[in-house]
């Protein structure tokens, strides 16, 4: 906290002084981010504000609309996006990050509008469709929410994304068969995606699968360095793989792994 109090004077006067646009709105980047580094949340929004009116980034409308939230001023969040809709024209990327926003503050009917505007700009942007997917699957339309990533695929046939969200589709579907050729084809094309693995050994061991063939799937996803968040999906998997063979030790030590990972990710703050 000192080293952001004391950077706070000499930015201010930057941006006093500032003879060049891009100098001074540089400096109020970095002061928004001093702000709220101190916890003056309040300034940190003004300034981010300021800089936005000058100078759109992603990453500080990212910042700005953060702040609203963590200070519990969702609506007046919502109200900036609307205003930024009202504008008038805006490209397929700053649509799909307005998107992303009102998702933030979940405003997930808002998101799905702006999702759709989106793949009206751009029928193949991968990230719209997908993220439009999900909030269908989320609220239930699955049929829809199947048939864009379908289509989304068709145009991307080397994207296994696409087919990663559809296997999660077919598996709440209940169509065990094809949410099994659809994490193959995940793997198949994006062999250096941790969960797919996992997933696709979830699958097999529903499908009363060869454990040998889950294992070893296990183990190819956890050597692929997983996110916190689906490491411990890795350890199950082997525990519950290793308990089919009869193998209680090895599954036992694998549990205790995943539950230990579990516990150490409960206990780090949310972004």
């Amino acid at each position: 906290m000192h080293r952001f109090n004391k950077a706070i004077p000499p930015l201010t006067k930057v941006v006093e002084l500032a003879p060049k646009r891009w100098t001074k709105i540089t400096a109020l980047s970095l002061l928004g981010k001093c702000y709220q580094g101190i916890g003056e949340l309040e300034r940190a929004i003004a300034v981010y504000r300021e800089v936005l009116a000058g100078n759109y980034t992603p990453s500080t409308l990212g910042a700005l609309i953060r702040l609203y939230k963590k200070s519990g001023r969702i609506g007046e969040g919502k109200r900036y996006l609307d205003a930024l809709l009202s504008k008038g024209k805006l490209s397929a990327s700053r649509l799909f990050t307005i998107g992303n926003m009102y998702e933030l503050l979940n405003d997930y009917k808002k998101a799905e509008e702006v999702y759709r505007k989106v793949l009206e700009e751009n029928p193949a942007h991968p990230g719209a469709r997908k993220k439009l997917a999900y909030l269908l699957s989320r609220r239930g339309d699955l049929a829809t929410a199947l048939s864009l990533l379908e289509e989304g695929s068709r145009m991307s046939p080397n994207d296994g994304t696409y087919f990663l969200e559809m296997g999660l589709i077919y598996a709440r579907m209940g169509r065990l068969s094809e949410e099994i050729s659809a994490f193959r084809r995940a793997v198949e094309l994006s062999p250096k995606l941790p969960q797919a693995y996992f997933y696709l050994g979830k699958a097999l061991l529903d499908a009363n699968g060869d454990p040998n063939e889950v294992i070893a799937l296990a183990k190819k996803g956890l050597s692929l360095t997983p996110s916190p968040y689906f490491k411990p999906f890795g350890h199950y998997l082997l525990s519950d793989a290793y308990l089919r063979l009869g193998r209680r030790r090895e599954s036992d030590a694998e549990y205790r792994i995943a539950k230990s990972l579990e516990e150490k990710l409960s206990r780090q703050p949310h972004p």
